[in-house]
Parts: structure tokens; sequence; C-alpha cells
């Protein structure tokens, strides 16, 4: 299987969305620690946004590649967000039964 070069580079743009995303949620982590237990602390917060950022930029993206263009970079994006956002409601639903 070939990929084109615009599918790589819409998977490597989103790659580098979540990796950006999950440091920046680091650094808070480090700067602000996790105080108060009985609450999320900012970097889940920044987890849940990333996250709904991801399912937005899916779902126009979806949206654009079935109503206007359907190129390669946006069916790398798709594919990537998709796998991605399966792959964190599973481990959420992993926590959640322990």
């Amino acid at each position: 299987m070939r990929f084109s070069k615009d599918l790589k580079f819409g998977i490597l743009q989103t790659l580098v969305f979540y990796i950006f995303g999950f440091i920046t949620s680091w650094i808070i982590y480090l700067i602000f620690g996790h105080t108060y237990i009985h609450a999320p602390g900012l970097h889940h917060i920044a987890i849940l946004l990333i996250f709904l950022i991801g399912i937005i930029w899916t779902l126009i993206s979806v949206i654009y590649f079935f109503s206007k263009k359907k190129t390669d970079n946006l069916k790398g994006i798709i594919i990537t967000n998709l796998i991605l956002i399966l792959i964190f409601i599973m481990y959420l639903s992993v926590i959640v039964n322990f």
C-alpha cells in the first residue's frame, strides 16, 4: 500500500496537533500540579479541550471532504483523527470501568 504525499502530510499534521496538545497539558501539569484531588486539574481540562477540538476538526473535515473536495490531505486528517478519538474513548471506558 502506497501513501500519497498529501495523505502523509494530513497524518503528520494531525499527529503534530495532538503531540503539541499533550505536551502543552504536560507543561500545565508541571507548572500547576494537581493540588485539589476532588476536581479535575487544569491538565485534564486541557486534554478535554484537545479531544473536543479534535472532534470538531474531524466533523468539519468530513463535511468539507464530502461536500467540496475529496483530497488525500483531508482523508489523512479524517483517518488519523478517528483513530485517535476511538483510542481515547476506549482508554476512558477502561478507566471508568475499573
